[in-house]
């Protein structure tokens, strides 16, 4: 249903971007989608991130009860939106040459998630930190590693525009790609070789090089996009239709009741 809805979509912006008389109405759409693509993919890398904190804490038998993973969870998502807001104190952005109108936040907004945002690191700091370590508790670096990546990625005052569009979703990827191939390795008819796991990521992060940025960049050489209308069409259309349906098939996925997956991600023997 999302595919098909993100294809009608994104067919009805090139038909109406192809007449000249149309063309403002093309923008305005794909300014939507890249918007609503925002709001999304900042969602989606803080669930992540605390899917991963929770998996190494069971790795680590690092105990959380539900108030500390209620601290981290909120901590994470504070910074989303706070990064969210952020962007949208700009009335307008830029992506792939097009300028779009973002959705312009008030201020009061963003100030508002700029202090929740840091109230909720004081009580991910006390909850989960502090009070681990009075019982003689130490957090692996796996387990902080996601949410100090999160915060680097994210954080306003960390962003550098080249790393943010470019090193932020591969590395996210990778992490996400760790995660596959430790669930498919706890099943016993799998048990594939490092060389070739490892061949496997690369040939996957290779596929999604040639699909963010070779093919569609190709495409829009081929079409002149840049003359015919003054931005990249085919990469904007294919940064929102991998993005938005990532997150919506991400979201089925994370929510998965399996018990016997859970235990084999959570509970076999670790690599």
């Amino acid at each position: 249903m999302v595919p098909a809805l993100l294809l009608g979509f994104l067919v009805c912006s090139y038909c109406l971007a192809v007449n000249p008389d149309s063309l403002k109405l093309s923008q305005q759409m794909l300014g939507a989608g890249i918007n609503f693509m925002f709001f999304t993919v900042g969602w989606h890398y803080s669930k992540q991130a605390f899917g991963c904190m929770m998996v190494y804490a069971a790795y680590d038998r690092y105990p959380l009860d539900r108030w500390q993973r209620e601290s981290l969870r909120f901590s994470l998502l504070s910074l989303w939106w706070y990064n969210f807001t952020n962007a949208n104190q700009n009335p307008t952005g830029s992506f792939w040459s097009l300028t779009y109108s973002t959705w312009q936040l008030p201020r009061w907004l963003y100030v508002g998630s700029f202090w929740v945002f840091q109230l909720m690191i004081a009580v991910m700091l006390y909850q989960v930190l502090y009070r681990n370590w009075k019982a003689g508790l130490r957090p692996s670096p796996t387990f902080l590693i996601p949410y100090v990546a999160m915060m680097l990625w994210f954080a306003p005052c960390f962003r550098q525009p080249d790393f943010f569009f470019y090193v932020v979703p591969f590395f996210h990827s990778l992490q996400y790609l760790t995660f596959v191939y430790r669930v498919e390795r706890a099943r016993p008819s799998i048990r594939e070789s490092a060389g070739r796991a490892t061949a496997l990521i690369l040939g996957l992060a290779l596929s999604g090089w040639m699909c963010f940025e070779v093919v569609p960049g190709n495409l829009d050489m081929s079409m002149d996009a840049m003359t015919t209308f003054g931005f990249s069409f085919c990469l904007i259309a294919f940064n929102l239709f991998l993005n938005i349906h990532h997150y919506f098939l991400d979201n089925v996925l994370w929510r998965v009741r399996d018990d016997e997956l859970v235990r084999q991600a959570l509970f076999s023997d670790p690599l």
